[in-house]
């Protein structure tokens, strides 16, 4: 593991347990997300071959759990995210790798609510720690760790609006999310099928949602 993913770790773990203890229960509150995605890759150079990877989009669905302080929340989440990449390689016909990538995302989000009448505004920036997994034989192969899921850290930035439903004790949150990935999660060197691949970094995935969530239940 490397040094940032456990400084980041030793450092969230403890105030979320810190958060929860503080906070009082009556006050937290679930929710549950659902949106859709664009990847957005970047583009390595790799020494002597053609080897291109390419975004789609995907479906996500999540949970989050609202602790209020104030205007600020802290805000930890767990959703999973289907992802598809299309991958090209040099002499080597591969389809698109639909359905292949699977991205379990657990986002640590700090929200500052604005003030407002009917719909109160809000932004939300925090860390996100994300787990990859593919059964794709190819795609394990190029993993940074092969044995089918490897993980990659990423600062998550947001911005939505809250927009009360009183008579059903519910709030809608649509929100556009942006995830700025901080390290890779493919291999810089490997072989598929005999061939060697040898590229200057990893390849990294940021992703563009647009998602919403409904804030359903307090905690008592």
């Amino acid at each position: 593991m490397s040094t940032l993913v456990k400084k980041a770790i030793f450092t969230v773990i403890p105030l979320l347990f810190a958060t929860v203890l503080v906070v009082s229960p009556a006050q937290a509150q679930m929710g549950f997300s659902a949106g859709y995605g664009f990847n957005i890759l970047n583009q390595p150079s790799f020494e002597g071959a053609t080897n291109e990877f390419d975004g789609n989009g995907g479906f996500n669905v999540g949970l989050f759990y609202n602790f209020p302080m104030g205007r600020v929340a802290l805000q930890p989440g767990l959703s999973l995210r289907q992802s598809s990449l299309d991958w090209q390689l040099d002499e080597v016909n591969f389809s698109p790798l639909q359905g292949q990538i699977r991205v379990v995302e657990i986002p640590v989000d700090v929200r500052y609510r604005f003030p407002g009448e009917a719909f109160t505004p809000y932004v939300a920036a925090g860390p996100g720690f994300n787990f990859v997994h593919t059964a794709q034989h190819d795609m394990r192969l190029a993993l940074d760790r092969p044995q089918g899921t490897t993980y990659f850290t990423s600062v998550n930035l947001g911005a939505g609006v809250e927009v009360p439903l009183e008579g059903l004790g519910m709030m809608l949150l649509p929100e556009l999310r942006y995830s700025q990935a901080l390290s890779g999660f493919l291999r810089e060197s490997y072989m598929i099928r005999t061939v060697p691949f040898e590229a200057d970094s990893s390849v990294r995935m940021s992703s563009l949602t647009l998602r919403l969530g409904i804030r359903f239940l307090t905690i008592r």
